[in-house]
């Protein structure tokens, strides 16, 4: 008889006490002259490619991790590759790197405590990394503090933001977009028509009009990108009417009258704002806003109201509140524009972009801000105006947003999914988009047992972050099973159960930010430990037949084991077994049972 696989929490409190030293990349310490001059030409190169700034770090990380082969124990090169990893996908391998190189030499850097702590930020790990951007503060000089101080008091600020947003997760799923859209480079700002089969996007990628780099941040100009949909595949193009060899971004599309509207950005002018109108897939020339909508700031990310008589869009005009503010202005007898009003009640000393009114909604605004309570970079907002006045800017909560950037929601017109871009883990390898989809009662709560079950699916009246007592219901089952499991010491002859369990979606086995994050723990275990072994158990609740759910059970395990193979660790380090709806945890005739049942559960084997 099978037996089941529980969950068991494990505290990993053994300090690893490693020898490395500080090894330089010199004759005396790389005898093989070949291997040498290699790894200094690959320094050289990276060392080029990093001084031009971020855009170019990913980059530079290929020639850092070529001389990092022959040399591991460099801690200079492990710094910079930490630091490059910030700015990818892999922010957990910037975070070892740093760490590493703080052990070889903890004087390599003075900034190593603020990347130290940006990398602690960007994983979640808020105390640890609020204890670095302190270090960081305290070594800076009066001249230094001047400048970095009031930065360093924000990031320790968004750090116990965080701490108080992740208390309270949204338990939701948010699915990548797809490679089809979705590439190696900054893919972001979606708009949707509204039957949802045409979205355009801007992106960075090589393949940008011109293939130039912009000199200021050393990324590939912007080009906007549209792909079609039928049934579930898109089909991408470029549209050679809409860019040029500079920045071309998309803004906002909606239906007004008769006509579709397609707005745009173009980098004339620092910035302005363009309307196109699209008719059987076919786009006119961008034309240029007048003024007072342009003028010779910047203004870029635009959003019409549903009846068409307001315009909100970001502009750094004078007589804001700070950098990119958000303003309103609005359609006038003769469709001209009146003179924009600064909407002070929702924007900050910070950034705001992204801004986005529902299709119909006229009273509720979704904007990105680097403001208010965010957790890191730009967070999502919304407010809603009564009685004259913007309400208090409401963040949209964990998992939506992250520490890194989240920009750009918009919502469809039939208010089952909304679409955004954000730099969290799970991208391609930078800035990509993603969906969020929307059931009735379970306002962001994703589930499509809601339909199978009850046969029920439509659309909710606004974006709402209230979590749903079944849920909670859910949660509390989830900690009262912890909380009986065993939390013995380790016995080296024993297998140990793994104390983070995953939970998946109705039907589903791909993996959320939530399921990451756990899985990252397993890593950073599994990678210390080079002979253990994991056994994962996966299982179902019991809605569909018992070979299809043995079959879901199979990807589930197949989604964990790709992300941790897709991390390093060896494909030989892991058995799993799928065992379909066999061994429940819940009962199947609740909610709250079936939440319960499909979940991920691990094993530890041969530690020692």
């Amino acid at each position: 008889m099978k037996k089941t696989i529980f969950l068991i929490i494990i505290l990993l409190v053994t300090t690893m006490v490693y020898s490395q030293v500080d090894t330089p990349f010199d004759k005396n310490h790389i005898t093989d002259k070949k291997q040498l001059s290699e790894a200094n030409k690959n320094i050289k190169a990276g060392d080029k490619l990093f001084a031009m700034g971020k855009g170019r770090y990913i980059d530079a990380l290929t020639f850092y991790l070529e001389a990092n082969k022959i040399n591991p124990n460099n801690a200079d090169l492990n710094y910079k590759i930490g630091i490059c990893y910030l700015f990818t996908t892999d922010k957990q391998l910037g975070l070892e790197h740093l760490e590493k190189a703080k052990q070889l030499n903890p004087q390599v850097n003075y900034e190593l405590s603020y990347y130290l702590g940006r990398a602690y930020h960007l994983n979640h790990q808020f105390d640890k990394a609020i204890e670095y951007y302190n270090e960081f503060k305290n070594i800076l000089n009066p001249q230094e503090f001047a400048v970095r101080g009031k930065e360093v008091d924000k990031l320790v600020k968004e750090c116990e933001n965080g701490k108080e947003l992740i208390k309270n997760p949204l338990y939701l799923k948010i699915s990548n977009i797809g490679s089809t859209i979705n590439s190696i480079y900054p893919d972001y700002a979606p708009v949707i028509s509204n039957d949802e089969k045409i979205l355009f996007f801007t992106s960075r990628r090589a393949s940008t009009t011109g293939g130039k780099r912009d000199p200021i941040d050393n990324k590939y100009y912007e080009d906007i990108f549209m792909v079609t949909r039928k049934d579930t595949t898109w089909q991408l193009s470029i549209i050679s009417e809409l860019n040029d060899k500079k920045h071309d971004g998309t803004i906002g599309m909606y239906d007004w009258g008769d006509k579709t509207y397609l707005y745009t950005y173009k980098s004339k002018h620092d910035g302005d704002i363009y309307e196109s109108i699209l008719n059987n897939n076919k786009i006119t020339i961008p034309e240029q806003l007048p003024y007072p909508i342009n003028t010779r700031f910047h203004e870029s990310s635009a959003s019409l109201s549903p009846n068409g008589n307001h315009l909100y869009f970001i502009s750094n005009r004078p007589g804001g509140m700070g950098g990119n503010d958000i303003w309103m202005s609005q359609r006038e007898f003769n469709d001209s524009w009146s003179i924009p009003i600064n909407l002070s009640d929702i924007n900050t000393p910070y950034d705001e972009e992204g801004v986005f009114m529902s299709p119909s909604d006229t009273n509720t605004l979704y904007f990105s801000s680097q403001g208010h309570n965010t957790i890191g970079g730009f967070d999502i907002f919304k407010s809603t105006f009564k009685d004259g006045h913007w309400s208090k800017p409401e963040n949209l909560g964990y998992p939506i947003n992250t520490a890194d950037d989240e920009l750009n929601l918009v919502i469809s017109y039939s208010k089952q999914r909304a679409y955004f871009s954000s730099s969290r883990q799970g991208t391609y390898g930078d800035q990509d988009i993603f969906i969020i989809n929307l059931l009735k009662g379970k306002p962001l709560l994703i589930s499509d047992e809601n339909e199978y079950v009850a046969k029920q699916y439509q659309p909710i009246k606004s974006l709402d972050t209230t979590k749903q007592s079944f849920i909670k219901k859910s949660e509390n089952l989830k900690n009262e099973i912890a909380q009986k499991k065993n939390n013995n010491d380790i016995n080296p002859c024993q297998p140990i159960n793994w104390s983070d369990t995953i939970f998946f979606d109705f039907d589903d086995f791909n993996l959320d930010p939530i399921d990451i994050g756990k899985l990252d723990s397993l890593y950073n275990f599994l990678n210390k430990n080079s002979n253990a072994i994991t056994l994962i158990s996966t299982h179902t609740d019991n809605i569909g037949s018992d070979e299809y759910n043995k079959l879901l059970s199979e990807k589930r395990a197949q989604s964990i084991i790709n992300y941790l193979i897709k991390r390093g660790i060896d494909r030989s380090r892991f058995y799993y077994m799928g065992y379909g709806y066999e061994n429940s945890l819940g009962d199947n005739n609740t909610k709250e049972g079936r939440q319960l049942n499909r979940r991920a559960e691990f094993k530890i084997i041969n530690v020692f």
